[in-house]
C-alpha cells in the first residue's frame, strides 16, 4: 500500500514537471521565479537590458538569448507581466536574429522598441533595429530614413524615450544622430548634435526634451543645445528622469546625481562615498526618486547599489549590496511597484530582476 502511494506521488510530480516545461515551451508560462518572485520569471542566460510598462498589470522587460556557438543567433527577447504571471512574448526560434536594448511605449498598444541586428555568431550590429508592438503582435519595422548619416545604417539603436505617439526620439551610444517618429514615419533629426554617446532620454512635451551621454543636451521642439552641467561633471550621464520641466535628475559614472530645476543643473553628492556608476533612474513623485547602479567593496568586488530620494536627501537603500550584480535600467507603476534589471552575466551566472513593493526590495 505505502510503495502505490509513493508511486502516485512520483506520478504526480512528474506529470507537474512536464506539464511545466511545456508551458514553458509554448510560451504561456515560465516556471517559478528563482527568487520567490511570481511564476513566470525567466530562466537563466538571458541578457536583459530595459523595462518599461503602463501599470502594474502591464510591464514589459527587453533584452535576448546569447548564441550558444557561431551556428546559433542571437534572438531578441520580450518578456511580459499581467500582474500574476510572465510570459514569452517572442519563440526565440522563430525570432529574427536581433539583440533589444531598449523599450518604451505611449500606451499598452503602442510600444517600440530598439536594438541591432546581429549575425549567427556575431558580437557586432549589422543594422539598427526598431520593432513595434500593436496590443496583439510585434513586428519589425522597415526603416527608410532620409538624410541618415554615413555608418549610421551599421549601428545599433540602445535607447527610446517619447513623449506622445507622435514623438518619440531613438538613439545608439555610437550614433551621429538621432531618429524621431512623428506618428507616421522616422527621420534623422535636422541639425542633431554631433555624436556624444546617447544613453537615453526623457521629456515632459515634444518642446522639452532630454538626451544624455557624455554630456547633457536640450531639445526645444527646434534645435538641439548642450547645457551647462555642474563642474563635476562625470565622464558619462548614463540616465535621465524627471517629474516635470522643472524637476529633472540625470545620473552617471563615479556615482554622479544631476539635478534640474527648470533654470540650471545643481550637483545632488551621492550618499556613498565611493561607486562605480549609476545606471538607472525613476521616480514616482519629486519626494519618490531611486537610481540603481552599482559600487565596488574593499575587495574589488560589485556590489549592487540602489538610492532613494525622499525629497530632502539621498539614501543608500539597506540590504541592497548583498547582491552581486550591477543594475541597469528602474522603472516602476507606482511608489510600491518599481523594478530594476541586471543584465552583466560576467558577475553572476544569471540575469536578476530586483522588485520593490512599497516596504522591501527583493529577487524575483
Amino acid at each position: 500500500m505505502l510503495r502505490h502511494s509513493y508511486f502516485r506521488l512520483f506520478l504526480f510530480l512528474a506529470l507537474t514537471t512536464l506539464a511545466a516545461l511545456a508551458c514553458d515551451f509554448l510560451g504561456e508560462g515560465i516556471p517559478a521565479g528563482r527568487g520567490g518572485g511570481p511564476a513566470g520569471w525567466a530562466p537563466p542566460e538571458e541578457i536583459l537590458n530595459a523595462i518599461w510598462g503602463t501599470s502594474a498589470s502591464d510591464a514589459f522587460v527587453v533584452g535576448y538569448y546569447p548564441g550558444e556557438d557561431s551556428t546559433v543567433p542571437r534572438a531578441g527577447l520580450v518578456l511580459h507581466y499581467d500582474g500574476v504571471i510572465w510570459s514569452r512574448m517572442m519563440d526565440p526560434a522563430a525570432t529574427a536574429p536581433v539583440e533589444i536594448n531598449g523599450i518604451w511605449g505611449s500606451s499598452s498598444s503602442d510600444v517600440f522598441a530598439v536594438g541591432a541586428s546581429v549575425p549567427p555568431g556575431g558580437s557586432s550590429a549589422t543594422a539598427p533595429a526598431i520593432l513595434h508592438y500593436d496590443g496583439a503582435s510585434w513586428s519589425t519595422l522597415t526603416l527608410t530614413i532620409a538624410s541618415l548619416p554615413s555608418g549610421a545604417d551599421a549601428l545599433p539603436l540602445t535607447a527610446i524615450w517619447g513623449t506622445s505617439a507622435a514623438d518619440v526620439f531613438a538613439a545608439g551610444a555610437d550614433w551621429p544622430a538621432l531618429l524621431h517618429y512623428d506618428g507616421a514615419a522616422w527621420a534623422a533629426l535636422p541639425s542633431p548634435p554631433s555624436s556624444f554617446g546617447c544613453a537615453g532620454g526623457w521629456g515632459s512635451s515634444a518642446s522639452d526634451v532630454f538626451a544624455v551621454g557624455d554630456v547633457i543636451y536640450h531639445y526645444d521642439g527646434a534645435a538641439w543645445a548642450a547645457m551647462t552641467t555642474p563642474v563635476a561633471a562625470p565622464a558619462s550621464w548614463n540616465a535621465i528622469w524627471g517629474s516635470s520641466p522643472s524637476d529633472v535628475y540625470a545620473v552617471g559614472s563615479a556615482l554622479a546625481i544631476a539635478h534640474y530645476d527648470g533654470s540650471v543643473w545643481s550637483p545632488a553628492p551621492a550618499p556613498v562615498a565611493t561607486g562605480q556608476a549609476l545606471n538607472g533612474v525613476w521616480g514616482s513623485s519629486p519626494s519618490d526618486v531611486f537610481a540603481s547602479g552599482y559600487r565596488l567593496n574593499n575587495h574589488g568586488f560589485s556590489q549592487s547599489l540602489i538610492l532613494h530620494y525622499d525629497g530632502a536627501d539621498w539614501s543608500p537603500v539597506a540590504g541592497v549590496a548583498t547582491w552581486d550584480a550591477p543594475l541597469g535600467r528602474i522603472w516602476g507603476s507606482g511608489a510600491a511597484n518599481v523594478f530594476v534589471v541586471s543584465d552583466d552575466l560576467s558577475y553572476r551566472s544569471e540575469d536578476m530582476l530586483l522588485h520593490y513593493d512599497g516596504s522591501s526590495w527583493a529577487e524575483w
